[in-house]
């Protein structure tokens, strides 16, 4: 049999019924920790602590938990990118289930089944985890099946699994190593996959801007991206003391707000500018992953 009771899990959902089902049936199963919640506000301030396994409500207060979880898997929110995450679903309606796998969460169960199925589904947890992938806008299992040949290749992450790790002796000792290098892992990954991803903004803005009428609307959208990109370099490279990249990334930001604002009507001077300011990120994350020997 297997032991569970090293498992720390916390429950989400607005309705007091589905938690205390979950609660019992997890306790069945002798899952150790259980905390029970009912507000996303309560799961960020929970989240301070460290959770093996989080079963979400898909929406909480009438609000999406997917940011929440797209939060996690990214870093930005709780202590580390991998707790194993299920959500709660009312229906298996195929849009509110793609909704939710874009997310990153390890998979759902019906609301009304779940606490006949969180049993099996610990259980099934404890033997396997799909690894993950990383992408520009993906953290998460991969779930892709059959690859095409002409499929690009996508490398992943093997992940932590901190329900299978608890339950062997000494897992607990075990899991922060594993989660720390699963983690450096990680970010290397996200900021080498940021900077292929600058090029192809930087590229789709110019081609824009070269067509006939101008792509107005691609060239703000890929401004915007370049932003939300120039911010996550400085999040995953706060400890390149020695390196200049925060200020590069600072100005790459500064100048993909000025054409956002300016759409249509940027000239060539500033393009030049973006053009150098995303050469001068991508080439120093280049030097610095060189002496990281990553």
């Amino acid at each position: 049999m297997i032991d569970f009771k090293d498992v720390e899990t916390l429950i989400a959902s607005n309705v007091a019924t589905i938690r205390k089902e979950l609660y019992a049936a997890l306790k069945h199963i002798g899952v150790g920790k259980i905390v029970e919640v009912s507000t996303i506000a309560e799961v960020e301030i929970q989240m301070r602590q460290e959770f093996d396994v989080l079963i979400l409500a898909d929406e909480l207060e009438d609000t999406f938990t997917g940011p929440l979880v797209q939060g996690i898997r990214s870093g930005r929110q709780g202590n580390h990118p991998f707790p194993i995450i299920l959500f709660l679903v009312p229906s298996a309606d195929p849009d509110r289930v793609s909704r939710i796998a874009d997310c990153g969460a390890d998979g759902a169960m019906l609301t009304a089944t779940a606490g006949a199925q969180i049993g099996a589904r610990f259980t099934a947890l404890a033997a396997e985890r799909k690894p993950f992938v990383v992408t520009y806008n993906y953290i998460g299992p991969d779930r892709r099946r059959e690859k095409r040949v002409e499929e690009v290749v996508c490398p992943t992450l093997e992940t932590p699994n901190p329900v299978a790790v608890k339950t062997r002796r000494g897992g607990a000792l075990q899991l922060p190593r594993d989660i720390k290098i699963a983690t450096e892992k990680l970010n290397t990954m996200k900021i080498d996959n940021i900077s292929l991803q600058l090029r192809w903004l930087i590229d789709g803005i110019m081609k824009a801007m070269k067509s006939d009428p101008v792509g107005t609307d691609i060239v703000v959208a890929n401004a915007r991206h370049l932003i939300e990109a120039a911010e996550d370099i400085q999040f995953r490279t706060k400890r390149w003391l020695t390196s200049p990249i925060a200020e590069l990334a600072t100005t790459l930001a500064a100048i993909a707000r000025d054409i956002e604002t300016g759409g249509a009507a940027i000239d060539q001077t500033q393009l030049m500018k973006l053009m150098r300011a995303g050469h001068a990120v991508a080439q120093e994350i280049k030097r610095m992953m060189a002496l990281m020997g990553t």
